[in-house]
Order: C-alpha cells, then sequence, then structure tokens
C-alpha cells in the first residue's frame, strides 16, 4: 500500500530551506545582523567574508 505524504513532511523542509536562504542571505547583505544572529544562537559560527579574488583557484 502506497503511503500518503503528511502536510507536515513537506512543510518542515520548505521551512527549513527557507530559513536557510534567508539567514544566509542576512549574513552576506548585513554583517552586523550575522553576528546578532551567533549571539543569539541561530547561527553555528561567525560568518566569514573573503573577497572573490582572494579565493583559491
Amino acid at each position: 500500500m502506497k503511503k500518503r505524504l503528511d502536510s507536515w513532511e513537506i512543510v518542515t523542509p520548505a521551512v527549513t530551506l527557507a530559513y536557510a536562504v534567508a539567514s544566509r542571505w542576512v549574513e552576506t547583505h548585513y554583517p552586523a545582523a550575522g553576528r546578532a544572529l551567533l549571539s543569539l544562537g541561530l547561527a553555528r559560527r561567525s560568518p566569514v567574508y573573503i573577497k572573490t579574488s582572494e579565493l583559491p583557484r
């Protein structure tokens, strides 16, 4: 018998993805907000920003 997906099985990953994308956008555009997220325990580590020219090739 085929199992029917419950709504939470779709909503939870969608909300998690949306949160991750939104928090990453905030961290890259507003570094101070990234530090605030870190102090609240909502980010795993402090954001590190590297210039594109400094990236290894």
